[in-house]
């Protein structure tokens, strides 16, 4: 069945993380803010970040951070995709937000 959701992006967060899967689907002119307080982060990120001595923006360039996939649909059906996605068993969160600026990933707390 489909669903009435403005889908204007998807980036599967494989090697090069957070930081630089994004971008690529981003046009030249904006931004992509993160909030990691949105989301936490599975165990093991900590538990690598801490045994390996990582520094937490070499994290997210690494890693998925436990965001496997990023959906940009428009701040008014976040909800309702939200619902849908977590109806269908799939663990969601807004994360962030996309902003003018250049085509980059910025996360509160890290990048910025």
């Amino acid at each position: 069945r489909k669903h009435n959701i403005d889908l204007r992006g998807l980036a599967h967060i494989t090697g090069g993380g957070l930081l630089e899967n994004p971008p690529r689907i981003l046009p030249p002119n904006l931004t992509m803010e993160l909030d990691p307080s949105q989301w936490e982060a599975p165990p093991i990120f900590p538990f690598i970040q801490e045994k390996g001595d990582v520094p937490t923006k070499e994290m997210f360039r690494t890693f998925n951070m436990g965001i496997g996939l990023v959906a940009v649909i428009p701040p008014h059906q976040a909800s309702e995709a939200l619902r849908i996605l977590e109806k269908k068993g799939y663990r969601a969160w807004e994360v962030g937000k996309i902003v003018k600026g250049k085509r980059e990933v910025k996360v509160w707390g890290v990048t910025h």
